[in-house]
């Protein structure tokens, strides 16, 4: 009977490592999204879409680039929303809603398992109403519009080395190692916030292990509509590390019109362009 009872749970956990490794997508009016393992042998990221959010004309999207493990991406997925939500219920005060947000977010994260000590997850959100959009960024995913022609970067990437980070880590008294050339490996390893490549995360930490200078603080960005907008992409760094903004805008303008999911097509192109991490992206098109 035990015997059985193990095969049992091993065929749960095999199938559950499997749907874990099964790319994510969704293809809906005005949305594409695709989330795909890469070439890693975990996949870590996740995402969200919610049209009509509380029940308004607010369209939110979320990507959480987990590391370490799924378990706080995952936490964001399904919590992160919620908790802005009845915040922004209580407030009417969107901006508000998201800073104090975040904070709870965090606070509950430390309340989590120990278990998923270890796991943390950068976040980027947008909300899009019908006069502006709002984006809250934590960590190195992006942001970006295209509009009629100019490409606007909603968001900035939050990297150890980044000037502004820079002098925030350092007032914090936060260490950080400058990047180098790997030469038995050809490749060049970026600076780094102690064991991080990005300087603001959500993470779970042992009071022993807190890093200075990383934080989970959003920086918000809000932009007015101006109606020749033509579609924002959010999307992780496995996107990024490979495509510049303008490479990225270029090829869903070129594609955007085919009514396969272009989502999944950039995800491809960046698999062709050799892309090391999971790779997740968003497209909202306002057209």
């Amino acid at each position: 009977m035990n015997y059985l009872k193990n095969i049992f749970f091993a065929c749960i956990i095999s199938l559950t490592f499997i749907n874990q490794l099964k790319p994510m997508a969704y293809q809906e009016n005005k949305i594409t999204s695709f989330a795909g393992i890469g070439n890693r042998s975990n996949m870590e990221d996740q995402y969200q879409i919610i049209e009509n959010w509380n029940g308004e004309k607010i369209t939110y999207l979320g990507v959480f680039d987990g590391h370490g493990g799924r378990h706080i991406a995952k936490y964001l997925k399904k919590y992160l929303h919620e908790t802005i939500l009845n915040i922004y219920k209580q407030n009417n005060d969107l901006i508000k809603a998201i800073k104090v947000g975040f904070n709870k977010i965090n606070q509950a994260i430390q309340k989590l398992p120990r278990y998923k000590i270890g796991s943390g997850s950068c976040a980027i959100v947008a909300f899009i109403l019908n006069d502006k959009i709002i984006i809250a960024n934590c960590g190195d995913s992006r942001a970006v519009l295209y509009k009629n022609d100019p490409i606007v970067q909603l968001s900035n990437d939050h990297k150890p080395d980044s000037p502004t980070e820079r002098e925030r880590i350092n007032k914090a008294g936060g260490k950080i190692s400058e990047r180098f050339f790997y030469e038995s490996c050809n490749v060049w390893v970026p600076a780094r916030l102690e064991n991080f490549s990005v300087s603001r995360a959500f993470e779970y930490f042992n009071r022993d292990n807190i890093v200075q200078g990383l934080i989970y603080e959003p920086e918000i960005t809000t932009y007015d509509l101006q109606g020749d907008e033509e579609f924002l992409i959010l999307a992780s760094d496995g996107i990024w590390d490979v495509l510049s903004n303008e490479e990225t805008v270029n090829f869903v303008n070129e594609n955007k019109n085919l009514k396969t999911n272009i989502s999944e097509l950039l995800y491809q192109n960046a698999m062709d362009k050799k892309t090391r991490d999971n790779c997740t992206n968003i497209i909202f098109r306002f057209k």
